[in-house]
């Protein structure tokens, strides 16, 4: 403390006289940065300058999240085993015309994710932990405009509420170095989709639910599921999947109170990995059997009840879905720089009773970077088709006539800033019901992460 207070004095005495005395005493020029070390001697670095961890580099514009890396504390965090980051998503959509009912409706969700290594936290090497938090908030037009094609896959969940919930709760233990794991927990099933074709869960990418998933799975692979399993990596990619789940949605709730009251689900997926003209392709083929007790869609299973006076509806025992996922890339840029263009599309057939959908598929384009001088932007156009189970149909044709469902979806997506992505989209749907007209629905999709 004496040695401190000293050089204190000597600098504040030195830094008043000449500046010809700077010549004999180089400690003087030493930067903001840095100190004079008498041992050496010399300026030296000193440790944790904010300038030198984050300020370097790291302005508001080029940053990757709104919040970026306050010295160093996100980096920091990261290295101990803790990561996190926030997406904040805002959609304002315009039933323009036609559909079931024409509204313009402001609503948008803050998606948390919170990671955990357990080999870095000093727990279990390749033990990893994953949340997913969402918040929602506004409202939506999945109902204003047409039935089995939701024009805002993203907002389904937690809930139609204004709500916070976890929605994804898991843990996955890597046994060894050729990617086999072993997971258990709450699934997100955007995120679980996501994991196998990068749909983008509608909040970069197409935004229609029939775009994002094989929707005949609907029926029987609830929104968020409790279930178990194992999985297959080939480095980052999910290669394999076998997963048994609980039938009930817990989005909203913890579920082990009704843990397989209601039967149980398979879900497994293996994906083939290739090239079609030197360029990287893939495709992934699965399927979902349920044994849960469902309603039925047949109306020669119903009957009339004297004793209640009532009709009583038909049950089916279980259910199951195929479906098949190809993707390839069309065209790549040449620099390495993530232009490409590529193509995924999804076919899905389902046993038709008590699934209300037979069958469906969808294909979409989407280019990366096509614009040179705009790297980050991308712009995508997409077809879908939803073929109507006839069970279903000559159930429901007496009150409400219904026809298969198709449509379009383009969309443009701008890179504002790194962490800052404006999308324009327009969606073009011929709805379910034959009196509605084709609705189309304009609308903007605002991303931010931080």
């Amino acid at each position: 403390m004496r040695a401190t207070l000293l050089a204190l004095l000597s600098a504040a005495t030195l830094s008043s006289t000449t500046p010809a005395l700077a010549d004999e005493v180089p400690w003087l020029e030493c930067a903001d940065t840095t100190a004079w070390d008498p041992a050496s001697p010399s300026c030296v670095e000193v440790p944790g300058s904010c300038d030198d961890v984050c300020c370097d580099g790291d302005d508001l514009w080029t940053r990757p999240q709104l919040l970026g890396d306050p010295c160093g504390f996100r980096s920091e965090l990261a290295e101990s085993g803790v990561a996190f980051r926030g997406i904040a998503s805002q959609f304002y959509q315009d039933v323009s015309r036609g559909g079931n009912v024409g509204d313009s409706e402001y609503g948008g969700k803050i998606d948390y994710f919170l990671d955990l290594d357990g080999g870095k936290l000093g727990l279990q090497e390749g033990l990893l932990f994953n949340l997913h938090a969402e918040t929602r908030f506004g409202e939506d037009v999945n109902q204003a405009a047409v039935g089995f094609a939701p024009v805002n896959g993203n907002m389904l969940l937690p809930n139609g509420d204004q709500i916070t919930a976890v929605t994804q709760l898991t843990a996955t233990q890597f046994l060894n170095e050729d990617g086999w794991a072993v997971t258990a927990g709450k699934f997100n099933s955007l995120d679980f989709f996501d994991l196998l074709v990068h749909n983008g869960r509608g909040v970069d990418g197409f935004m229609n639910g029939s775009m994002l998933t094989p929707l005949g799975l609907g029926r029987i692979v609830p929104l968020s599921f409790l279930g178990a399993g194992a999985l297959k990596f080939r480095e980052t990619e999910v290669e394999g999947a076998l997963l048994v789940l609980d039938t009930n949605n817990v989005a909203t709730r913890s579920g082990f109170d009704t843990l397989f009251d209601d039967g149980a689900s398979v879900v497994g997926t293996w994906r083939f990995f290739g090239e079609i003209d030197g360029k990287s392709a893939d495709v992934v083929l699965g399927g979902v059997w349920s044994s849960r007790q469902y309603r039925s869609t047949d109306a020669a299973s119903y009957y009339f009840n004297p004793a209640t006076g009532t009709l009583v509806a038909g049950e089916e025992t279980g259910s199951w879905v195929l479906f098949a996922i190809p993707r390839a890339t069309l065209w790549e840029g040449g620099c390495d720089d993530g232009r490409k263009i590529e193509a995924v599309s999804t076919f899905s057939i389902t046993d038709g009773n008590p699934n209300p959908l037979d069958w469906s598929m969808n294909v979409g384009v989407t280019a990366h970077g096509l614009v040179r001088c705009r790297p980050a932007d991308s712009i995508g156009v997409g077809y879908f088709y939803t073929g109507l189970a006839s069970e279903f149909t000559s159930f429901v044709d007496p009150v409400i006539p219904l026809r298969d469902v198709q449509g379009v979806e383009l969309y443009y997506r701008a890179a504002v800033t790194p962490w800052f992505h404006l999308t324009a989209d327009l969606q073009m749907v011929e709805p379910a019901r034959k009196r509605n007209e084709t609705a189309v629905v304009p609308g903007l999709r605002g991303v931010i992460q931080f």
